[in-house]
Formats: structure tokens, C-alpha cells, sequence
């Protein structure tokens, strides 16, 4: 009897703690999420930009192959993956009100869109070339280019 009414307390304290660290942690995750895509937008819309965030797994790795001209590999992945993400960011911006008018929503789409269609112009090696190109941006310091 002892044994099943502490394995009963157990299991309550085990899922009591899930829905604590739940209510702690998803808030935060989506929070990041939402600021991801929100930052990712305005980088590409206003400054005509690969976002850091997606193009950074692939300038790590050019470093780390200690490669000066990435491989046609890593253009052809990089470009795709970036694509993908920025369908997912068009459909994102489609779905949601973003902007406080439709003409701004518009105007929005219209630009992504726009840079889509220049992306997937270029071969995947003038594509990373020119996404490798972009200065370095620090995410601590609001966006600067490192000194």
C-alpha cells in the first residue's frame, strides 16, 4: 500500500514539475521564434539581406573545412535551405497580420517575393558568394556590423 501511495506522489511531482518547466519554457521558445521570423523579415525586406541566422551555419562551416572559395556543394545546400526558409517566411507573413494595413502586408509580401525570385536566379555559387559577402552581423549589438 505504501509502495503504489509514493509512486502515486512520485508521478504526481514528476508531472507537476512538466507542466511547470512547460509554462516557463514554451512562452520563451515561442517568443524567439516569433522574434526570429520578425528580425529575418526586416532584414530581407529592408536591407536586401541573407538573415545571419541562416547563412552563419554555412560560413562556419566553409571556416571549418578552411576552404577561401565554398564548394559548389555548400552553395547548392545553402541556397536551398535559404529558399526553403524564406517560402516558410512568405507563407508566415501570408497567414498572420504583420502590419497594421494590408497595403503594408502588401508591400511586405511584395518585397520577399521579390527577393525570392533574385536568389533563385543566381547559381548556388554566386548566391553564397554574395550571402558570404554581407558583413558579419553581432546579434548582442543590435544588428552593427562587427568593428
Amino acid at each position: 500500500m505504501s509502495i503504489v501511495l509514493l509512486s502515486f506522489f512520485a508521478m504526481v511531482l514528476v508531472f507537476a514539475m512538466l507542466i511547470y518547466l512547460t509554462n516557463r519554457i514554451l512562452p520563451m521558445l515561442i517568443r524567439r521564434m516569433i522574434t526570429g521570423r520578425l528580425e529575418a523579415i526586416e532584414q530581407i525586406v529592408n536591407n536586401r539581406e541573407v538573415p545571419e541566422a541562416w547563412i552563419a551555419p554555412f560560413r562556419k562551416r566553409i571556416t571549418r573545412q578552411g576552404e577561401t572559395v565554398p564548394s559548389d556543394r555548400i552553395g547548392k545546400r545553402a541556397q536551398r535551405k535559404c529558399l526553403a526558409k524564406l517560402d516558410d517566411l512568405i507563407k508566415y507573413t501570408e497567414g498572420f497580420k504583420l502590419a497594421d494595413t494590408e497595403e503594408t502586408k502588401r508591400l511586405m509580401l511584395d518585397a520577399l517575393r521579390e527577393q525570392r525570385a533574385a536568389w533563385a536566379a543566381q547559381t548556388p555559387q554566386v548566391w553564397l558568394e554574395n550571402a558570404l559577402a554581407q558583413p558579419v552581423k553581432d546579434e548582442k549589438s543590435d544588428g552593427e556590423p562587427e568593428a
